[in-house]
């Protein structure tokens, strides 16, 4: 069928390189006619000669010199347009086979109208591994038109940066591991001895070679998605208080009954886009990253500025998610209230391998954060913030996406809820923390969602 594509399309370039020709003809005939009255006007004014020669000239040389070159002229325009559509049609059979159409990803920037023409600077590099650009280029690029990605090979270079920077190895020696030859004690102890290449071999090499299925949704799809797991998960968990009581256990339930999935997406755009002013391009990119590289690819994104095992679209790590017979941390302390054991999250971080697990360990996360941040205040502090969230539920809540964000990035910006009370609600939550930008960017991008 290929095949037969193929030909149709040469054979209509050579009927409009025939057409070229036809046209060529009647240009040079209309224009010779055109110019004989010109041309013996011309030469009338010119003195008469006996020379033949002269004669010769005189009469015929701008009526032959005239068509001559619009022929030429309509020829070269002819043999162009079939060299270069001959040559288009080449070099699009040669993109076919040296790439799998499954793989590269061609994204036009009319779709996404901040990144038309845009310049990524040398500060961006996660936007430069998302779009496929030289990362070893240390200058700003701009964008064309058109945008090639790789996701595959993204998530593969991605994480041979991590692994080179703060392993000292090579991908070449993970790549040769053949993990179906394993035993599960072998496994075991891979996973407990190395879990950044775990990460890799057990999660994302299998992404990297296309051998799972792909999600492509939209952003507001993601967010729909998301609300529902969430919903979900808080009817799961309704019997966890935070050891609280009286109005403190009042506002945690109405954290968890009442956060929308918008505050926990605006984070996640937080964390995977560093543009931290300009919300909507971070809108844009998110949405791209969704429908072109899949959920899946959110999930699986390293963190590549720590050595940690943490990846995926919260950047989860071994403080915010634990769980082992002895200890367990954070999110896992929530966990153990979801009362079917199999609706529960992982332990370990290796195997927060997908977004619906990470939205629930997102969501637990956030409820022990915000629970923990109650503790520290007094019967008046919570009096006055019940009531605030009464009076002003739209900047209560872009204040707590904004505290939910900094307690992820930094769980001992908590203390900022109180102090952001004390001083009567006068500032943003983030001006009170350190993790300011993080705040302020959420604050953001939680407004560009809503």
């Amino acid at each position: 069928m290929k095949a037969k594509n193929n030909i149709t399309a040469k054979s209509q370039i050579k009927k409009s390189g025939e057409d070229f020709k036809q046209a060529g003809k009647n240009i040079a005939s209309w224009t010779h006619h055109a110019v004989d009255a010109w041309d013996k006007l011309l030469w009338s004014r010119i003195p008469n000669s006996q020379n033949k020669i002269i004669n010769w000239i005189k009469n015929n040389l701008i009526k032959i010199l005239i068509p001559v070159a619009m022929i030429t002229w309509w020829w070269i325009k002819s043999a162009d347009y079939l060299f270069e559509n001959d040559n288009k049609d080449k070099k699009e059979i040669t993109i076919e086979e040296k790439w799998n159409s499954d793989e590269v990803m061609y994204v036009y920037t009319w779709d996404y109208t901040k990144f038309q023409n845009k310049k990524i600077t040398k500060h961006a590099p996660l936007t430069k591994y998302y779009l496929w650009l030289n990362i070893n280029n240390k200058k700003d690029i701009n964008t064309w038109d058109t945008l090639v990605i790789n996701p595959s090979k993204t998530l593969h270079d991605m994480r041979e940066k991590k692994i080179i920077e703060y392993w000292r190895k090579t991908m070449k020696e993970l790549d040769k591991i053949d993990v179906s030859k394993m035993t599960e004690s072998e496994i075991e102890h891979f996973r407990i001895q190395y879990p950044v290449d775990a990460t890799y071999l057990f999660v994302v090499k299998p992404y990297v070679n296309w051998k799972i299925n792909k999600t492509q949704i939209s952003l507001d799809e993601f967010i729909q998605m998301s609300e529902k797991t969430i919903r979900k998960t808080e009817i799961d968990i309704e019997n966890y208080d935070g050891w609280l009581n009286w109005n403190k256990e009042k506002l945690l339930n109405i954290f968890k009954s009442e956060i929308s999935w918008t505050s926990i997406v605006a984070y996640a755009m937080t964390e995977l886009c560093e543009n931290k002013a300009d919300w909507e391009l971070n809108k844009q990119l998110f949405d791209m990253l969704l429908q072109n590289t899949w959920t899946e690819f959110l999930a699986m994104i390293p963190a590549i500025y720590d050595p940690k095992t943490s990846y995926g679209a919260y950047q989860f790590t071994e403080y915010a998610l634990y769980d082992t017979p002895n200890e367990k941390r954070w999110a896992s302390k929530v966990n153990k209230y979801i009362k079917n054991k199999k609706d529960r999250i992982p332990g370990s971080v290796i195997d927060l391998n997908d977004i619906e697990s990470q939205t629930k360990a997102a969501y637990m996360f956030a409820s022990y954060n915000f629970a923990f941040a109650l503790t520290n205040l007094n019967n008046e502090e919570t009096t006055s913030l019940l009531s605030y969230y009464k009076k002003n539920p739209k900047f209560f809540w872009n204040n707590i996406t904004q505290l939910v964000a900094m307690c992820h990035h930094r769980p001992a910006d908590n203390k900022n809820l109180k102090l952001w009370i004390q001083d009567d609600f006068k500032k943003n939550i983030y001006d009170y923390g350190h993790a300011k930008s993080y705040g302020k960017a959420s604050n953001s991008n939680y407004e560009a969602l809503q």
